[in-house]
């Protein structure tokens, strides 16, 4: 968060922060906006090894702002040329 905070400066406050593995997601908003940020929710699904381990799988960080509502993910689906439909059931169980 150090090197984050050196490239945004002091204006910016994170308002939430989710990792699993190595996959990671932060949201920052500017000071002046932070007190409007409303409903934050962040979930996770693991979706490795007997879909247990989070080497694969999603994130998703939801909040709102001025009656605005950002939904955020972060995947990371398996890989291979002829695993596309197992790609497209991660992406399924993700998005529930």
């Amino acid at each position: 968060m150090a090197r984050l905070r050196q490239h945004v400066g002091d204006d910016f406050v994170q308002i939430s922060f989710i990792d699993m593995w190595e996959m990671f997601l932060v949201v920052l908003v500017h000071k002046d906006d932070h007190p409007f940020v409303r409903g934050i929710r962040n979930g996770s699904i693991a979706l490795g090894v007997m879909n247990v381990v989070g080497n694969k799988g999603g994130l998703l960080l939801e909040f709102s702002i001025y009656d605005h509502t950002f939904s955020i993910m972060n995947c990371h689906l398996l890989s291979g040329a002829m695993k596309g439909e197992k790609r497209t059931d991660q992406m399924g169980s993700i998005m529930k």
